[in-house]
């Protein structure tokens, strides 16, 4: 929502300025699902061909027991035809065709917000690299751990879903899926998503826990530990687990608001609804988010 938002207002011939506290999105993240609703959104602006020719295309989606064995498949066939693709594709990729659609827009990487204060006729902000600026409306599409939000709504907190998850990219040595595969063991769940990259397979490990159970040091064993008991393709899938410092580890955290906005003041995507990302569905709903803010 955060790249999507400023190509709408900059095409209506707004001044945008776009704000990220990192400087670079390359290592960020893993991979990011594009349902119908992100894609058609994503061609709207002009950015779908650079994003597909990056991405997987997704043929189906298969569960299956802790066994291995097949509990349901669905083929997405009629969805496409009739909706649009579902796509996979890391998220650098995505960042990168949006940042190209934006192109003339104020884009400053390695800054954040220090404050803000709605003065009613406009916000006055000041950045952390010592800049400020007034400006019609100020948007907050940051995150989970959005601190627009933490200033703007000060009461609301997170809540712990209860499930703590690890993300990898793992070293494919079987054959390539034609679209998720989620593994749903003794309290346990294991998904493997495919990638463009032929080479390797993006693989999320979520199992209940007490929050902050489990340190990231120690990701791979505990993994191993955890899931060992899994059949079908998992066990291949842990004897390729990187080192544990290149596992990802966190509580799934969740927050959803009444509120999204305050006077000039806003929130779009994860910053006002996080959700798990487990559906899948969170680049595309922020996506959607933004555009239907520019329009009102």
């Amino acid at each position: 929502s955060g790249t999507v938002l400023p190509w709408q207002y900059y095409q209506a011939g707004f001044e945008v300025t776009l704000v990220e506290r990192e400087t670079t999105w390359t290592t960020i993240g893993y991979v990011l699902g594009i349902l119908p609703n992100g894609y058609n959104i994503l061609a709207d602006i002009g950015a779908a061909q650079a994003v597909r020719r990056k991405a997987v295309e997704l043929k189906s989606f298969t569960l299956k027991n802790g066994e291995g064995d097949v509990i349901w498949k669905s083929d997405f066939a009629d969805l496409i035809r009739d909706v649009g693709p579902v796509l996979e594709v890391e998220r650098e990729h995505v960042h990168g065709a949006l940042l190209d659609v934006t192109a003339g827009a104020d884009i400053r990487t390695g800054v954040t917000v220090e404050s803000f204060e709605d003065r009613g006729k406009d916000v006055y902000v000041r950045l952390s690299d010592g800049t400020e600026g007034t400006y019609d409306l100020v948007v907050g599409a940051d995150g989970v751990n959005s601190g627009i939000r933490q200033r703007l709504f000060p009461q609301a907190e997170k809540s712990y879903s209860g499930f703590t998850f690890w993300l990898a990219w793992v070293e494919r040595t079987f054959p390539k899926p034609d679209g998720p595969i989620n593994y749903f063991g003794d309290r346990t769940l294991v998904c493997i998503f495919p990638t463009a990259d032929e080479k390797r397979v993006g693989a999320l490990f979520l199992l209940p826990a007490a929050a902050k159970a489990f340190d990231r040091i120690n990701g791979r064993e505990h993994l191993r530990t955890h899931f060992k008991y899994m059949r079908g393709e998992v066990p291949a899938l842990l004897a390729a687990l990187p080192d544990s410092s290149h596992i990802y580890h966190a509580d799934d955290d969740e927050i959803l608001l009444k509120e999204w906005h305050r006077g000039r003041v806003a929130l779009l995507g994860a910053a006002d609804h996080g959700v798990s990302p487990l559906p899948g569905m969170g680049a595309s709903m922020a996506m959607e988010d933004a555009y239907v803010l520019a329009q009102e």
